[in-house]
């Protein structure tokens, strides 16, 4: 082996050497950072929730104020059995199954405008209904309030007695607030569906309609179904909407509250608390299984160029969307108007 066989052979051991120290240091990054979340999600995660599931079935005295020892179903119990604290559950669930209807139709519509239209403007559309995300849930209702309560902009100014407050408020307050985020879900499917489906469809004499029906809806049902899963754990776990606009019509959420805080209540606190985990544990999971086969169904899907939508449809989704976009800018415009505004009504 000559001199400069040996430098060849010398730095190809430099160069491997070198890769197995990268990777070594690639993986003890690794191993740090899922040791840190790990030790987050035992912290701030899994030891309240065990707390909260032994507080539950711990005998509690109301009078002192204190948990004795022993296990106990009597908080079950007593929820159950009270028509007044079990019908947060009905109306919780009534809610959420409204928000979660309304919210995913019109999302999907919104998705569908900007990904299976030549529309203009589609960039600024996406951006503006994205806005409400850097905002806490509570700015929906305090905005529907500032408009449309008691002493509301637009009650005062139409000298009208509609009662925002209750179900309605809640529901109205809550698809303002998860629309975004079922329309990055829905946004993301159509966008990576392959359309050629759709022309091939139209090529065989199919109508819109029916490649509408049954190849569009079909092809991304695995991404609605992700986005209805998501919509209804958020509306059922969300505490600020239903605080300030529900006034009496009690949720799980604002029950929690007010066994805590109200009535130091701490035992039917966590109960309720368990209860709620449950439908929210099961929309959790149903979202990952659908995501798993939504990303599944559409990860080797082409995407060529849209053909251009007829004028008709153009006008139809362009109007469609900006309205909505509008309406969700607006909520977030009126808390901005009214924090510089001393007598609003």
């Amino acid at each position: 082996m000559n001199n400069q066989e040996k430098e060849m052979s010398t730095v190809k051991v430099q160069k491997l050497e070198l890769a197995q120290r990268q990777i070594a240091d690639d993986r003890l990054i690794i191993y740090l950072a899922g040791g840190l979340i790990g030790l987050f999600l035992i912290f701030f995660m899994l030891i309240p929730v065990t707390n909260i599931l032994r507080l539950s079935i711990t005998p509690y005295n109301p009078e002192a104020h204190i948990f004795s020892k022993g296990l106990t179903l009597n908080n079950f119990k007593n929820y159950f059995s009270n028509p007044v604290t079990i019908h947060s559950l009905y109306n919780s669930l009534y809610v959420s199954l409204w928000v979660t209807f309304i919210t995913t139709f019109l999302a999907f519509f919104f998705a569908y405008g900007l990904t299976r239209t030549t529309m203009q403007g589609k960039k600024i559309l996406y951006f503006l209904v994205m806005a409400p995300l850097i905002a806490p849930s509570l700015l929906q209702a305090m905005a529907l309030v500032s408009l449309f309560g008691k002493n509301g902009l637009i009650t005062g100014l139409l000298k009208t007695e509609w009662n925002i407050y209750g179900a309605t408020g809640i529901i109205i307050s809550e698809v303002l607030y998860s629309f975004p985020h079922a329309m990055v879900i829905l946004y993301t499917t159509l966008s990576a569906i392959d359309s050629r489906l759709d022309e091939a469809a139209s090529s065989l004499g199919a109508s819109a309609l029916r490649t509408f029906f049954k190849i569009t809806i079909p092809t991304a049902r695995y991404g609605i179904f992700s986005a209805a899963a998501l919509v209804f754990n958020l509306t059922i776990t969300d505490f600020g909407n239903p605080i300030i606009i529900g006034r009496n019509y009690k949720v799980l959420a604002t029950e929690i509250y007010l066994q805590v805080i109200g009535m130091q209540r701490f035992d039917m606190g966590a109960t309720i608390a368990v209860i709620l985990l449950v439908p929210s544990v099961i929309a959790f999971l149903l979202n990952y299984y659908f995501t798993k086969r939504n990303t599944a169904l559409i990860s080797g899907a082409a995407k060529p160029t849209l053909p251009p939508s007829s004028p008709f449809k153009k006008k139809i989704f362009t109007s469609y969307c900006w309205i909505i976009a509008g309406i969700l800018v607006s909520v977030i415009l009126v808390i901005i108007c009214k924090s510089f505004i001393t007598l609003w009504m």
